[in-house]
């Protein structure tokens, strides 16, 4: 591999923690774009996955939960990026790499989600002891989860057009 290879893929794995830091900072001092900023944050690392630098997107990912939770006053914009959309864009990748069928893909797809969501509302309630049933609006739990299945599917379908003008527009800009 030659330096310029090595350099090129160390400046593209710092943007990327550099920006997703920068936009899930964003998320809290601007309340009102808080889902659009972590959306960002999570799409940052579709650039090393493009360039099918798995690994170091994974290495990235544990690089801004480890800075945004020093730097990130409310937990909100840390908790959606563990929980859910810092490892969403890997994740999402194995899936279609493995699984052929679309409508298999979104099934995996939020099957993973609703888990993720579980397991790490569980480790972040008995960590930092805080009632999740007290954070959560005061409606039935099968409205809660259509809901979330719902915004589930919705991050799946805006993730891929976002990957698809990505891939056709801005990545042949970035190759010259």
């Amino acid at each position: 591999m030659k330096k310029s290879q090595k350099t090129y893929k160390l400046s593209l794995s710092a943007m990327t923690v550099a920006l997703s830091v920068l936009f899930l900072y964003g998320s809290e001092l601007i309340p009102y774009m808080r889902f659009p900023l972590c959306f960002l944050a999570c799409f940052c690392l579709q650039v090393l996955l493009s360039e099918r630098l798995v690994g170091r997107a994974w290495l990235c990912f544990l690089g801004v939960s480890v800075l945004s939770f020093f730097l990130l006053t409310d937990r909100f914009s840390w908790f959606a990026w563990v929980a859910l959309l810092g490892h969403y864009p890997m994740v999402r990748g194995a899936v279609h790499r493995f699984v052929r069928a679309g409508w298999a893909q979104s099934l995996c797809l939020a099957i993973y989600c609703n888990l993720s969501l579980a397991v790490f509302g569980v480790v972040f309630m008995l960590l930092f002891d805080v009632p999740i049933a007290g954070l959560l609006p005061n409606l039935p739990i099968i409205l809660l989860v259509a809901i979330a299945e719902i915004l589930i599917f919705g991050l799946d379908i805006l993730y891929r057009a976002c990957v698809g003008f990505y891939e056709s527009r801005v990545r042949p800009l970035l190759r010259q």
